[in-house]
């Protein structure tokens, strides 16, 4: 009978959890990168330019470091997934 099929069942649930584990991986390595660049970011901007707005520069160059840290974030979680499974 298919419902007492335990060893597909539980291949099945084994591998749902693993998807799950590496996202959290990935989720949370790419958002811990991600924050601290904001934060860093964030600092500069207003040391910079404490009574001012930023320029539209500022804008761009906040993007790309956003941009970067998130590729780093991902390198990072990816490394992080091969030495957990190796």
């Amino acid at each position: 009978m298919w419902y007492n099929d335990l060893p597909a069942r539980a291949a099945l649930v084994t591998s749902n959890m693993f998807v799950a584990f590496i996202s959290i991986v990935y989720a949370g390595t790419i958002l811990l990168f991600l924050g601290t660049a904001a934060l860093i970011m964030r600092a500069w901007t207003r040391r910079r330019y404490p009574h001012k707005s930023p320029s539209d520069l500022h804008y761009i160059v906040v993007s790309i470091v956003l941009l970067v840290s998130a590729g780093v974030g991902i390198m990072v979680a990816s490394q992080i997934v091969d030495a957990l499974l190796w």
